[in-house]
Parts: structure tokens; C-alpha cells; sequence
């Protein structure tokens, strides 16, 4: 078995927590079920719907605006990853301790490194797009 030198490093992210990325598409959809029916029942929507010939204006601009800003902040963290040098490129939160039993210890924590980037990059990019 070869041996590896050096330690891995992370960065704590302080400035925008990479939970936001999930959180956003998490309220638009939590939006969207309890007031999609009075968004879609608003008398403004008619006109619009009449116009665009889409379903219902209110509800896409949640959801769409959920992704939006999802991928806005995958971009500000992406951006901040990449501007690391290349040994430090990983991004960590800390989020809460879940679990704790002797020496055994399970915390929620949420890290992004330049691959796993790159794809939040792509999914929420093409979510916001077919949204």
C-alpha cells in the first residue's frame, strides 16, 4: 500500500453556508404546497396565463426562483472554491451533532469540493432552466 503525506485541510465557509443551496428549493416547495392553490386562484394570473399561455405565473416564479437561488449561491461558492490555492480546495459547514455514543460522533455537516461543485453547479443550473 503506497503511503499518503500531509493532512487534509479544509476551510471553514463562513460567509455563505452551503445548507442555503438545499434550502432554497426546499421552501419554494413548501411554499408552493401551502399557498399554490391561492397563488393560482389570484386574479391577476388570468391575465398573464391568457398572455404566456402558461399554467400558473405565481407558482413558477416561486419554484423558478427557489433554483435561482440555489445556483446563485452554488456560483458564489464555487467561486470562492476556486480561488482557494489547489491544496485547500474544500469547503466545509458545520451544522449540528446528530449522534454522540462513546467515541463515536455523527454530525449534519455539508462540504463542497471542486468536483462535488462543479456538479451542484450543473444540477441546480439545469434545474432553474426546465423549472
Amino acid at each position: 500500500m503506497p503511503t499518503y503525506t500531509g493532512e487534509v485541510t479544509h476551510i471553514e465557509l463562513a460567509n455563505l453556508p452551503l445548507w442555503l443551496i438545499a434550502l432554497f428549493p426546499f421552501l419554494g416547495a413548501v411554499t408552493n404546497a401551502i399557498f399554490g392553490r391561492r397563488l393560482q386562484a389570484s386574479s391577476w394570473n388570468e391575465g398573464l396565463k391568457k398572455k404566456w399561455h402558461i399554467g400558473s405565473p405565481g407558482v413558477s416564479a416561486v419554484a423558478v426562483g427557489a433554483m435561482l437561488g440555489a445556483f446563485v449561491v452554488a456560483v458564489i461558492c464555487f467561486v470562492q472554491l476556486v480561488g482557494l490555492p489547489a491544496e485547500h480546495r474544500y469547503l466545509y459547514t458545520h451544522g449540528w451533532q446528530m449522534l454522540r455514543i462513546g467515541s463515536l460522533d455523527v454530525n449534519f455537516s455539508m462540504a463542497m469540493d471542486p468536483l462535488s461543485g462543479l456538479m451542484t453547479l450543473i444540477i441546480t443550473g439545469v434545474g432553474s432552466l426546465i423549472h
